[in-house]
């Protein structure tokens, strides 16, 4: 059996003393693994995290490990070396891609907004791009939040907190007895949701607080959807990363 195609690298990590385990995210197959063998140190930078590869997956069966040849088609990783927290967002992207997606299985959409993501952290709203990729995230996994009308008045404005049991949301005045409980939900989130499209009239001046929130609102229905029932944890490089948006806060 044969499948090949354009990936993304999600992870490549090291298999005994000469081969590596290599993950991609195709726009055909999905997530897609393999062994390479034997890489050399002229081909190691074909494998950090975030390249474009073009990969030749081969396996006797399709529920084999199978191994991988691949070659360069966009080095990617390279141009976040540099960029430090902008690093740290692709590699938690790449990773959750790795932690959620079963082997072999298409998302197109979600890959087209992986590729997409790679090219938006470059410019000077990556923090929004990032936070709203998680957003979106949810959505394609089929966990998206529900931000059609208040969960307790059936209000469909001044829509501000999530409800963490229902992701639901809950309006202003109704969310006020238990917001102590409740996930607020930031505007451009809300924006973002209720028009499908990029929230540029508030990229300015947009509060960090609320890129926290966003990012606090996703990572807990991450973890309750993906991560908890894999018993898994969040990708290091998002630790990090919010760490790092916290003391720029600070």
């Amino acid at each position: 059996m044969q499948l090949s195609g354009d990936g993304i690298v999600l992870s490549c990590s090291r298999l005994g003393e000469n081969n590596h385990i290599l993950s991609t995210f195709t726009r055909d197959h999905g997530r897609v693994n393999g062994l390479v063998r034997k890489p050399t140190a002229a081909t190691q930078g074909l494998y950090q995290t975030g390249n474009l590869i073009h990969i030749v997956w081969q396996a006797r069966l399709a529920d084999h490990l199978g191994a991988i040849k691949a070659e360069m088609h966009r080095p990617l990783a390279a141009q976040f070396m540099t960029m430090g927290p902008v690093m740290l967002a692709m590699q938690a992207a790449c990773g959750w891609c790795q932690l959620s997606l079963p082997d072999q299985q298409p998302y197109p959409v979600l890959y087209d907004s992986l590729l997409n993501l790679l090219g938006n952290l470059q410019g000077q709203d990556w923090m929004l791009a990032y936070a709203l990729w998680e957003v979106n995230l949810l959505q394609h996994l089929g966990f998206g939040l529900d931000l059609s009308a208040c969960a307790v008045t059936g209000a469909q404005d001044n829509l501000t907190h999530i409800s963490p049991k229902t992701g639901r949301a809950v309006s202003r005045d109704a969310a006020q007895p238990w917001l102590d409980k409740l996930l607020r939900l930031p505007d451009f989130v809300y924006q973002f949701y209720a028009n499908d499209n990029w929230p540029q009239a508030i990229n300015d001046n947009l509060p960090q607080s609320d890129i926290l929130d966003s990012l606090r609102l996703s990572g807990y229905f991450l973890d309750q959807h993906i991560l908890n029932p894999r018993r898994k944890s969040a990708p290091t490089a998002r630790g990090l990363l919010i760490r790092k948006l916290e003391l720029l806060q600070a």
